[in-house]
This record gives C-alpha cells, structure tokens and sequence, in this order.
C-alpha cells in the first residue's frame, strides 16, 4: 500500500513506505534523502526533521539513504493501493 501527501500547491508525493503513528501520535511518519527533500521541499513546509534519519528514502522509486524524517498528520495523507 502506498501513501500519498496531497500539498495545499495540488502537488502530490507518493510514499511507497511509511510509518503508521496514528494510534499513538495520530500521524505517519516516512524518511526522505537529500534529493527528494530539495525537489519537495517547498510543499513539504514544517513537517521536515533532520535529525536521526537511518533508513531508506520512502519516497516511491527512491532506494537512496535517508537524511529526513518527515511528519504528515492523518487528515492530510490518502493510503491507496
């Protein structure tokens, strides 16, 4: 399954890994690398940490090592198929 941000700009990241939050924190979390980051960043807004990241880029088609963590509340992510 994947998970998509839909921004406020009508552009859309589709997440082909993420974390499920919502019981405890009532969000998703994925990782990002640079590369997606500076192509995202102007949508992405303040959801973006830096600190910590350790795995994979989540973002669909992205097998780069990770240097973000970054937040989406529930109301703002779609999970599609």
């Amino acid at each position: 399954m994947n998970m998509v941000y839909k921004s406020e700009q009508n552009k859309n990241i589709v997440f082909d890994d993420y974390v499920n939050n919502t019981e405890e924190y009532g969000s998703y979390y994925v990782e990002m690398c640079s590369d997606c980051y500076n192509k995202y960043k102007d949508i992405l807004g303040n959801r973006v940490d830096d600190g910590g990241a350790c795995g994979t880029c989540s973002v669909k088609g992205c097998e780069n090592e990770a240097d973000y963590y970054v937040d989406f509340d529930k109301d703002e992510v779609e999970l599609i198929d």
